[in-house]
């Protein structure tokens, strides 16, 4: 194996990545070293779940980065049990919180392949989760989004950009060897987003006792609900545990009393049967009586963006349509 910091990939020896996201993506990042090692880039036109298990098995892929939802389906494709996936030695996914139980299923399904990277435009590059570290034994350890690159500082700090103890929730800000100089034309995002060498990542995490790192969720999609904070991940993450559950996103609606409220959107397994109120109960057995979604929508799929993203602006549009403001950016 070779290991390249420069984007956190434990990469074969020859590699033959495949690629299903914009070109624009971080994904692509991978594209040139791949081929300074004399490797070859397959591009994919989209994302399609069975045209990428295709080319994967056509050109013997050995390497690939997507996105949660794209692993996903992969896993759900009805041919998956059929496809070869013996050249296939480096998955790498992020860009985008993934399921701990989902996550699970992938490792039992595709083996010790699997690595996790952590990092936005504005950094190049933050965390990875080697291959080592997936245990799926270890649910929490697979929460986890990895330890700090070489050469990369991470911190937690609280609104007043002062570092937090360990195992404290906070903002994640970061001081990296590839960080931006600034936004373009930007003076007053630059003002809030690089602080004293730092940039602010505007998400939220923490780290265990072990240097892991930990994302909760992103500071812009908290929900304040009747004075308390709430973050969709942590309810997300307890939904997608449910038997009948695919694939779950929370985010908050406005409410006369509360503030906002606590919706999600829920995406059943095939053949599966759940009510919302069977569901809310599950979440206040496991998380509390105000992490409870007050309404639960049944939705076929879910939106996604262009890279695969799930797109919770659509889901909140109708809601906050005619308000004076609306959150999550």
């Amino acid at each position: 194996m070779i290991f390249l910091p420069i984007v956190g990939w434990e990469l074969p020896r020859v590699p033959r990545l495949i690629v299903a996201l914009p070109l624009s993506h971080a994904a692509v990042s991978a594209a040139l070293p791949v081929l300074q090692l004399g490797g070859t880039v397959i591009i994919l036109p989209r994302f399609n779940a069975e045209e990428f298990l295709d080319a994967m098995e056509r050109h013997k892929a050995n390497c690939t980065f997507i996105v949660p939802t794209a692993l996903y389906a992969l896993m759900d494709s009805p041919t998956i049990d059929e496809r070869d996936f013996s050249t296939m030695e480096t998955l790498v996914y992020g860009a985008a919180p993934i399921s701990p139980e989902r996550l699970k299923e992938a490792i039992v399904r595709f083996g010790p392949i699997l690595v996790q990277n952590y990092g936005q435009t504005e950094t190049t590059h933050l965390t990875t989760m080697a291959k080592r570290d997936h245990d799926a034994s270890n649910e929490q350890r697979l929460m986890a989004c990895g330890r700090p690159h070489y050469g990369v500082d991470i911190r937690i700090t609280d609104p007043f950009g002062d570092e937090l103890p360990m195992g404290e929730v906070g903002e994640i800000c970061a001081r990296t060897p590839g960080g931006m100089s600034g936004y373009w034309k930007r003076p007053e995002d630059n003002a809030s987003t690089l602080v004293g060498g730092w940039i602010r990542t505007g998400d939220v995490g923490r780290y265990d006792d072990d240097g892991f790192l930990y994302i909760v969720d992103r500071s812009k999609e908290m929900i304040v609900s009747g004075g308390f904070n709430v973050y969709p991940k942590a309810i997300e993450d307890v939904l997608d545990e449910h038997p009948a559950v695919l694939q779950s996103a929370v985010f908050g609606v406005p409410h006369e009393k509360w503030g906002e409220a606590v919706t999600a959107a829920v995406v059943l397994r095939p053949a599966k049967q759940a009510t919302a109120e069977e569901l809310q109960a599950y979440v206040r057995e496991i998380k509390g009586r105000h992490m409870v979604p007050k309404s639960i929508e049944f939705l076929s799929e879910l939106p996604l963006t262009p890279v695969g993203k799930i797109d919770k602006k659509a889901l909140r549009a109708p809601y906050w349509k005619g308000q004076t403001r609306s959150v999550g950016g």
